[in-house]
């Protein structure tokens, strides 16, 4: 009989039995019987066998450094087995179980507390279903917060109607009129909906958010690199971008690639040197451009767009005249945003400091259109601006984090500085007056044309004011939003220092849907030391710290567009594994029977990915047709149409069969089952044909009529039967 043995070597280490009880201080076995049966009696034969402990558990608090509250446990078993952890601080506890059997295990513990004790029960499962407990219990002690830690009060919270989960709060950077920013640590935070804080990282990120697999990633500022983390801060997979620093934003595709804002000095003639005088002379100067490029998790390069071969590079907004550190010149752009619309391969991209979002195409690089105030525009883009309908209507200004809902709307965070644009005629609006918002917009780009279908911000009673930073997150569940102004100086046209939170602070703010929305939850980000501020980038709702992934694909359900087929995809690569959704339907192309939404199956489709053409007779991979309704402008994937559907040599045009190949041969014998041979049978049944005796198919056509030579009228007549006839006499 085998012993259960932990790694310090000493056999019959306490373990207890998950049905009901204890052993300590002996040798556990676990027996089995197997009985064998036979006619002439029965034979009862005993075997014992147990699970094997050969490491662990052991229980290790912040394994990387990074992540303060978080732990791991680790165990071996010489078997494959699943594992069970309870944790409890004596007034709370929750399960987790780890479904995969295998015999080394790494698990994550989640969601401790600051400065708090747990206990933490292990229950080994085999594949048989039986159970043991883990004994003695493991224990985790958590510390307190940094002192420099900033105070998160929850003012209002009304779980019943919130988005489920927990609350990421990225960049929260700190800083006071003599200690900037760079100096102190950044930290990324996660809280539950009563502002206790469950997770925090002190990597000093940029832009940190959630992957599809429930990882982070994140970038650092003005840096090449990329990175991928799970909560206990072990690095998955790092990208390091081949060409440029990264700034900004950075966003995974639906294709497998990543979306990255780049620096570009660009030299421009006539570039003004005044915000407030049109008459003012022009220089030629260097200025800062911000290209978008898309890359691989190799690093590779795929493409570049320059907002300056985009956008006029001698229009400006305010703050345009600013300069960039490192010689980078005039920040004409500040573009701050970019996502991947996959409905039509566009790219929308943010651009601060024209006061504008963009879009144009990912394949051609062309403008489509410009959402923003129409003031200072060339002639030549004038027809690019969406023309604004209905009321209320505000544009955007200096804003943040476009996003595209559920419903195709676009929405994003107006940060509001001045209102106004450069030589529009009006009066740039103060800080202490001003207003920040969450906007959506709907847009017809047939008619381009724009309507605000819904706002946050701009007529509450106690309004805020973010100048920078800041995000407005749609959310999948309960469809309310989101709303981090993240670097507040004014409230309700109170200072955030006379409030006695700093020269700024954050606020989080969850609303519903309705016009006008209501507040379900709101909490504030803020450091009570007069001087100092506190500036989040973004915040998002994080349904579990455990995501649930039925299909074991790395991606969690919340998340997964195709729950039971697996189509999960880490830090976006180019192996084709990914969550495509061609059609935008939410159902992913791995587990979506129609692709394209053109209604033909993609068994049947001979262009599944393109909802303009689903017939190829040929197989040459040129549509026979356009679907009904389409053109060939709506073709997502460049195709063209055929003009000679059957291969044949003949144009369609003029061809009386055009889906079957019909340059014939003469070869009409045997009838039904033609054998690749013409002769004297062939002449035979071509006779019958002349004479009517036997009725031509389609089949027979295409291979008997051979007169006019060359343009065949779809008729077996006397010139084809001497056609055929002098074909056998001469040879094919």
């Amino acid at each position: 009989m085998k012993s259960l043995e932990f790694s310090n070597g000493t056999a019959g280490s306490p373990l207890q039995n998950a049905n009901s009880r204890i052993v300590e201080g002996i040798p556990f076995t676990k027996l089995r019987s197997v009985f064998l049966f036979f006619l002439s009696g029965m034979l009862i034969s005993t075997f014992a066998w147990s699970i094997e402990v050969t490491l662990g558990p052991s229980l290790t608090m912040d394994p990387n450094g990074v992540t303060p509250l978080a732990g791991v446990v680790e165990l071996t078993t010489d078997v494959p087995t699943r594992v069970t952890l309870t944790i409890s601080d004596g007034s709370d506890s929750w399960v987790r179980e780890f479904a995969a059997f295998q015999t080394e295990h790494y698990l994550p513990i989640l969601g401790l507390k600051p400065d708090n004790s747990y206990s933490v029960e292990a229950i080994v499962t085999d594949q048989a279903d039986d159970s043991l407990v883990l004994a003695p219990l493991l224990s985790a002690v958590t510390s307190p917060l940094p002192v420099d830690f900033p105070t998160i009060n929850v003012l209002f919270s009304d779980p019943t109607r919130m988005e489920p989960g927990y609350t990421l709060l990225d960049k929260i950077s700190r800083g006071t009129s003599t200690t900037p920013d760079g100096n102190l640590p950044v930290y990324t935070i996660i809280v539950d909906n009563a502002g206790d804080v469950v997770w925090y990282s002190t990597l000093g990120s940029n832009a940190m958010r959630q992957l599809p697999n429930g990882n982070l990633f994140y970038r650092v500022y003005r840096a090449e690199n990329v990175f991928e983390i799970d909560l206990l801060g072990n690095e998955k997979q790092s990208v390091v971008l081949n060409d440029g620093l990264l700034h900004h934003d950075l966003f995974p595709t639906t294709n497998g690639t990543l979306l990255g804002l780049t620096s570009e000095t660009v030299v421009v003639d006539g570039f003004p040197t005044s915000d407030t005088n049109p008459n003012a002379s022009t220089q030629t100067a260097n200025i800062e451009d911000t290209p978008v490029v898309e890359f691989l998790s190799d690093g590779s390069l795929l493409n570049t767009w320059k907002l300056t071969d985009i956008l006029d590079p001698t229009r400006i907004g305010f703050d345009s005249l600013d300069t960039r550190p490192a010689g980078l010149g005039y920040d004409w752009a500040h573009a701050n945003a970019v996502l991947h619309d996959p409905r039509d391969d566009s790219i929308i991209v943010s651009v601060r400091h024209q006061d504008a979002v963009v879009k144009f195409s990912r394949s051609t690089g062309n403008l489509e259109w410009i959402l923003g105030n129409h003031d200072n525009w060339p002639p030549e883009f004038q027809p690019f601006l969406l023309t604004p309908v209905g009321a209320p209507f505000e544009w955007p200004y200096h804003q943040h984090a476009q996003m595209i809902t559920s419903s195709g709307t676009l929405l994003l965070f107006d940060n509001g500085n001045y209102r106004a644009s450069p030589f529009d005629g009006r009066v740039p609006v103060r800080d202490n007056e001003n207003y920040s918002r969450a906007v959506e917009y709907e847009i017809d780009e047939e008619k381009m044309e724009v309507r605000q279908i819904w706002e946050y911000g701009a007529q509450i009673e106690q309004s805020y004011y973010s100048g920078s930073l800041s995000d407005a997150d749609w959310m999948r569940n309960t469809g309310n939003v989101l709303v981090t102004s993240g670097v507040t100086t004014w409230l309700g046209g109170v200072s955030s220092g006379s409030l006695g939170m700093g020269r700024s602070h954050a606020r989080i703010i969850e609303v519903d849907h309705n016009t006008p929305a209501e507040k379900v939850f709101e909490m504030a980000v803020f450091n009570t030391t007069p001087n100092s501020r506190i500036r989040i980038y973004r915040s998002e709702r994080i349904p579990d710290l455990y995501p649930l992934d039925t299909d074991s694909d790395g991606v969690p359900d919340y998340q997964d567009n195709c729950v039971h087929t697996p189509n999960g995809v880490l830090l976006p690569d180019a192996s084709g594994n990914s969550q495509v959704d061609t059609d935008g339907d939410a159902l992913g192309d791995a587990c979506d029977p129609d692709d394209d939404n053109d209604s033909i199956p993609d068994t049947t489709d001979a262009f599944p990915k393109d909802p303009a053409a689903s017939v190829d007779t040929d197989g040459d991979g040129l549509p026979d047709m356009w679907n009904p309704g389409y053109t060939v402008s709506d073709s997502t994937t460049g195709l063209v149409e055929d003009l000679d559907d059957d291969n044949d040599g003949l144009p369609d045009n003029t061809d009386p069969l055009p889906l079957l190949y019909n340059w014939g041969d003469g070869d009409v014998a045997p009838w039904g089952a033609p054998d690749s041979a013409v002769n004297g049978a062939d002449v035979l049944v071509m006779m019958q044909f002349v004479l009517g005796i036997k009725v031509p198919t389609d089949e027979d056509l295409a291979h008997g009529d051979v007169y006019p030579a060359g343009a065949p009228d779809g008729v077996i007549g006397l010139p084809a039967l001497i056609l055929v006839q002098n074909m056998v006499q001469s040879g094919p």
